[in-house]
Order: C-alpha cells, then structure tokens, then sequence
C-alpha cells in the first residue's frame, strides 16, 4: 500500500476520444504479513491508505466510511473525491484482511464521470472474493 507494492491487477476503461486524458480503472494491492505488519482490524488497514492518499491530495473530502459485508467477508469501504494532481478524481475502496494478506480494491475515475463508470464498479468491487486468490 505504498509506492514500492505494484498492484497486483488492473482493469482501465476505454479512451472515449483521442483527447480523453484519464482511463478511469479498478486496481487491486495485495500486501503480505511477511512484507509489512499488517493491523488487526481492517479499519486500521483502510487509515493507512487514506493517511498516503490525504498527502498526495488537494481539498480531500470522505464522502462515506463503513464497514461492509461482502460475500460474507467483513470489509471497509471508503468513497472520497479531491484535487489528484491536477484533476478532481473520485476513489471507491473496499479493504478486507483474509489469511494474513491485506487486500486493497480500489476504483480511481474523473468525479465527473462517477455516474457513467461508477456502477460497473461496484459491481467489480461487491464481487470481489479474496480466497479466489492464490497466496503469494
């Protein structure tokens, strides 16, 4: 969950046009006990992220935090939006801890597009099944 964990998986959406600057995408960091200690409750897990995320961001606002269930794994879920370099980019997180691995599925897309992307999102996210992976 920082600069040096690559994502384990991606997914970009298609450019709209040649002067489309930013593939909205779906990401998901994968960080291993043996690699970093990993807090006990994955609302703790979330606020590591979150804390990186306020350094990287201009005007930074939460729009939801929570703790969610999905497939019958207890998870959080974070929504924000802000300044990301020079775009005002929208976030959906959903963070679980599953057999000493933290798992970070996030979607990043310009706040203006959230309707047109923001559903086939969450439905990549709610169906997100952490013991489908294999371990490192």
């Amino acid at each position: 969950m920082n600069d040096e964990t690559p994502p384990a998986g991606a997914s970009y959406s298609p450019k709209e046009s040649n002067t489309d600057k930013y593939r909205e995408n779906v990401t998901l960091v994968i960080s291993y006990s043996s690699e970093r200690a990993i807090p006990g409750d994955v609302k703790d897990f979330a606020e590591i992220s979150f804390s990186q995320l306020r350094k990287l961001m201009k005007d930074c606002r939460v729009m939801l935090n929570k703790y969610v269930v999905v497939n019958g794994i207890n998870m959080y879920l974070v929504i924000l939006n802000g300044i990301f370099g020079k775009q005002y980019r929208y976030f959906k997180q959903l963070f679980c801890l599953y057999n000493g691995a933290g798992y970070m599925l996030t979607y990043t897309g310009e706040a203006e597009k959230k309707d047109a992307y923001g559903i086939i999102a969450g439905d990549i996210l709610t169906s997100f099944k952490p013991n489908t992976i294999s371990q490192k």
